[in-house]
């Protein structure tokens, strides 16, 4: 138990065990200086950004509704194709629209892609049921060909009749409804009808009838973030120092220019071309388009080399090479609702809500920013660098276990770094020195030779 240990230099004159210390010593120098030290930046502390995004989107877009004569044009503004979704740092740009209806609270046939909403006669109705909860249709059959529509939402609550030339229960809620059907339906808004009646049928007209919005392709989206590393207590803006307000009214992004490779304006077609997404399909079925802000900073140097770059990614589930078909987790589509006004004459009394109700496809753009700084810090670098030299002794330890295991001379090397002193009180005994010369007799072989 009471025992003092103390180091040995025992010199083994092997030329392979030798030159493969030398080679491990060389390697684990290099990883230091070359990998810890240039590339992870072993010698700096890092903090990571905090960030603030702000965005807008900047021009007109017009369309045309086939197959009417009259009023077929359509004007949209930021106003109208630019929305602001529940998260944070994104936003969502109109692509198409699918359907318009101008509804107000009545009754009205439940929407035909409601599954449990289907009926022959009243008693398929049960007053106060809300349809969407169940596939099963009451009437136990199905049309011929008939596609279910597992996401199919009820729109009101059953009055308990059937609108049997509809063979959809009678609803009281926002009428008339619109069918998940991709199609324009007979609550589109007739400028010659002043009232709109439950009883109207639910015309289909060709899914073709809205055209994407192509010229949401040619609109500019103009990103502003700012960050801030509180470690180091430092600040930056992508419009950088450099850029005069008339560079960054006419600059569009550019990631092969020295300068535009910086400017904050982005062209929806480049996106979606950077991004790797199909344009026809995008456009026509709506989509998800991530845009990443990355700064990497290195403070021991100017600021001014601290710059954002940008980078593009579609995050669509891209299952399906046809055009004009979805697999899943692809396309992006939702309802948007404007309040009206009331269609009654003013001073009569009475008030009746009216609103108008898109069914719209999009894209829906997610803004990512991501930042980390680093400086020089002693206390930092004094630690790696002490770990560096504790991965030397890793050299030793690899040549001392092929020593001691693995060669003929094994066990006069493992005598070698052993001495053993005995203090007693007779005298003072101890073990022979051995003395490895390998100069005055012939080295042996080993297994490594």
């Amino acid at each position: 138990m009471l025992q003092y240990e103390m180091p040995k230099v025992v010199v083994v004159q092997h030329r392979t065990v030798a030159s493969l210390n030398r080679i491990l010593q060389v390697i684990i120098v290099l990883y230091f200086f070359i990998f810890a030290m240039w590339w992870e930046k072993a010698y700096q502390r890092f903090d990571e950004a905090l960030s603030g995004v702000r965005f807008e989107v900047n021009g007109m877009v017009t369309s045309r509704i086939r197959g009417v004569d009259k009023n077929s044009d359509i004007l949209l503004d930021s106003a109208d194709y630019f929305l602001v979704p529940n998260e944070v740092n994104g936003f969502f740009l109109i692509t198409r629209l699918i359907a318009v209806t101008v509804q107000k609270h009545g009754q009205c046939a439940e929407a035909r892609d409601v599954e449990d909403a289907r009926c022959f006669d009243d008693r398929h109705c049960k007053p106060g049921y809300i349809g969407g909860q169940t596939l099963l249709s009451p009437t136990r059959e199905l049309p011929p060909n008939w596609v279910i529509d597992t996401e199919a939402d009820a729109h009101g609550i059953f009055t308990g009749r059937c609108v049997k030339h509809m063979e959809t229960c009678e609803i009281y809620g926002w009428c008339p409804v619109q069918e998940d059907l991709d199609t324009l339906h007979a609550g589109v808004y007739k400028k010659r009808r002043k009232f709109w009646h439950p009883e109207d049928d639910a015309k289909e007209t060709g899914s073709d009838v809205f055209e994407p919005l192509y010229g949401v392709l040619n609109l500019t989206i103009t990103i502003q973030n700012m960050i801030e590393f509180p470690l180091f207590n430092i600040s930056r803006y992508n419009l950088l120092s450099w850029m005069t307000e008339e560079y960054l009214r006419h600059c569009i992004y550019r990631p092969a220019d020295r300068l535009d490779r910086y400017c904050p304006n982005f062209r929806i077609r480049d996106i979606l071309l950077y991004a790797g997404a199909n344009t026809y399909k995008v456009m026509r079925r709506g989509g998800v388009i991530a845009i990443t802000i990355d700064w990497k900073c290195n403070l021991d140097f100017s600021l001014k080399h601290c710059r954002p770059r940008y980078g593009f990614l579609h995050l669509d589930a891209q299952d399906s090479d046809v055009l004009d078909e979805l697999g899943p987790g692809e396309g992006s589509l939702i309802d948007v609702a404007r309040r009206l006004g009331s269609s009654l004459p003013i001073g009569s009394g009475k008030v009746e809500q009216r609103r108008l109700l898109y069914k719209v496809n999009g894209i829906q753009f997610l803004i990512r920013v991501t930042g980390e700084a680093g400086k020089f810090n002693l206390f930092i670098f004094t630690m790696n660098f002490g770990s560096n030299l504790a991965l030397m002794s890793l050299a030793a330890f690899i040549c001392d276990f092929i020593l001691f295991h693995c060669t003929r001379k094994r066990k006069l090397y493992v005598k070698a770094t052993r001495n053993i002193f005995l203090e007693t009180k007779a005298a003072l005994a101890y073990t022979p020195i051995i003395i490895l010369d390998s100069i005055s007799r012939k080295e042996e072989p080993s297994v490594l030779d």
